[in-house]
């Protein structure tokens, strides 16, 4: 907004300013207009030095060309009213000048002057203006004629000295001379062209007098004209300083709404990067999320599958044929010759115990390891699914003011703890039997540890084992009975195994819904 406003406040300056330029040069137009038409011929070299003064600039040469007139031309009619009247003088001079032109109408001028009986008398003229040039001197030197014309043509009752009011040029005072009735007859040709003369001589002297007002005029206006011509190149280096400053802004600003438009570019990508950003850093955790759940179901595939190669073997293990092993080698102890050869199929006896009690061990630890790692998971969603409860609890109570929703609430809220109180029960059923599981586990662990038959002292680096009974062997059908029992209770064992892994899947569906129905 600031540099729109400084930009308009620029361009109306400029506008002002143009307008006073234009208002300057009308006027100048108006004053040479004026001073035109007041104007009269002025000389060719007034002319042509007006013309040379200003050769920087062509066009007023030819303006001022057009302009000036043509050379002074002399017009006896341009003289002013107050100096056609006859001055003495130029009368007295007239009369001179007719006199020695017409010799007849000087005889009579002669025989007039001798009438008059007093001495001539001197009337004081009026000095002219010392810039009249020569027509001044010209002047002079018909004083002395117009003294001898008015003391000898001239009465004194007759001459009459009237001043009358000087006129603007500061003009000498009239005089008129009152003739006799014989004399005007012939006084009045003297008189035309007396007034013809001093008429010719006025109008030079005034025409003198013009042409140097007039010259001061022009240097006036020239002068005048310069000061003008000053202040428009003035003005005109202002409007072009303007104009740069104003140029300068307008690339300023343009300057400046590139770099906005850059600085918005620039976070626009700023942001177009941080959302790529973004979105590549949930792609990743989504696919570490993949990788970590496709591992985990490797894992229980690989963890069921081993179960599931555990109790094929299990199923597997064919009693008569371990009994038969058994009886054989105790009738090859039987019927043994030799202490080594005793020994050897007691060793091969303790080797077959020892390899049926750790195959049993590893089966009934990876079962108990399934089992627990069952009943952790179930304890630990049980423990969200509680959590979720009390989330729905807390938001349900901070929502209980509304009464449109209460009822819908309400009836959430004993679903969830229906399904919750289900998923309790099966997980205390699940810990139950996880227990009840251990428990038997136990119990079978000290019947195999309490049944295996006495053998002779095991070497040092390896486990004790119980000893057998060489001297009095048991028959073997007192272990086929326990080895099918031990079976049986396996393949319990398995079932219950199944049932338990059902009913966490079932306790994990449940809390799927649970928590379905708890986020919508």
């Amino acid at each position: 907004m600031d540099i729109k406003s400084k930009v308009n406040d620029v361009q109306n300056a400029l506008k002002r300013a143009k307008q006073k330029m234009s208002s300057l040069q009308n006027e100048l137009l108006e004053r040479e207009a004026f001073h035109e038409s007041e104007e009269e011929p002025r000389p060719t070299e007034i002319k042509g030095s007006l013309v040379d003064i200003y050769g920087a600039n062509p066009q007023v040469n030819v303006e001022l060309k057009q302009r000036l007139p043509s050379p002074i031309r002399p017009h006896c009619s341009d003289t002013t009213a107050p100096l056609r009247t006859p001055t003495p003088k130029a009368s007295l001079g007239t009369l001179s000048a007719t006199a020695s032109a017409d010799p007849g109408r000087g005889s009579k001028v002669t025989e007039l002057l001798p009438r008059s009986k007093k001495e001539p008398e001197e009337v004081p003229f009026s000095q002219p203006d010392p810039g009249a040039g020569d027509p001044a001197g010209r002047m002079e030197e018909h004083q002395q004629h117009d003294q001898i014309f008015l003391s000898e043509g001239c009465s004194t009752s007759g001459v009459e000295i009237q001043d009358k009011g000087r006129d603007e040029l500061g003009a000498v005072p009239v005089y008129r001379c009152h003739f006799t009735s014989k004399e005007h007859g012939d006084l009045a040709a003297v008189s035309g062209v007396q007034e013809v003369q001093c008429n010719a001589k006025a109008s030079s002297a005034f025409n003198s007098a013009k042409q140097l007002d007039e010259e001061r005029n022009i240097a006036f206006l020239l002068k005048e004209l310069d000061t003008l011509r000053d202040l428009n190149k003035q003005l005109r280096d202002e409007l072009a300083v303007k104009e740069r400053a104003l140029e300068s802004r307008m690339a300023d600003a343009e300057l400046r709404e590139s770099q906005l438009e850059a600085r918005a570019c620039e976070k626009a990508g700023a942001l177009v990067e941080e959302i790529y950003k973004a979105q590549r850093e949930r792609d990743q955790a989504l696919m570490a999320r993949l990788r970590l759940a496709n591992e985990e179901r490797d894992e229980a595939l690989l963890r069921a599958k081993r179960l599931q190669q555990a109790a094929t073997g299990l199923e597997n293990i064919n009693p008569e044929e371990s009994d038969t092993d058994l009886e054989e080698l105790l009738n090859r102890i039987n019927s043994a010759d030799s202490a080594l050869g005793i020994e050897r199929t007691g060793a091969v006896i303790v080797d077959r115990l020892r390899k049926m009690r750790d195959r049993k061990r590893r089966i009934t630890a990876e079962e108990m390891n399934a089992v627990i790692e069952e009943r952790d998971a179930a304890l630990a969603r049980c423990q969200r699914l509680e959590r979720d409860l009390h989330q729905v609890r807390e938001q349900s109570r901070a929502s209980a003011n509304s009464a449109r929703h209460l009822t819908a609430e309400n009836n959430q809220e004993r679903a969830w703890k229906e399904a919750l109180d289900v998923v309790r029960m099966e997980r205390d059923r699940a810990v139950e039997q996880s227990r009840r599981l251990e428990q038997e586990m136990q119990t079978l662990r000290t019947s195999c540890s309490s049944q295996q038959p006495p053998c002779r002292e095991a070497p040092a680096n390896k486990p004790p084992e119980p000893a057998l009974n060489c001297s009095s062997p048991q028959p073997p059908a007192s272990l086929a009975p326990q080895n099918t029992q031990l079976l049986e209770q396996l393949r319990l064992l398995a079932a219950e195994l199944r049932s338990s892994e059902d009913q966490l899947r079932r306790s994990q569906e449940a809390e799927c819904e649970a928590k379905e129905r708890v986020q919508k």
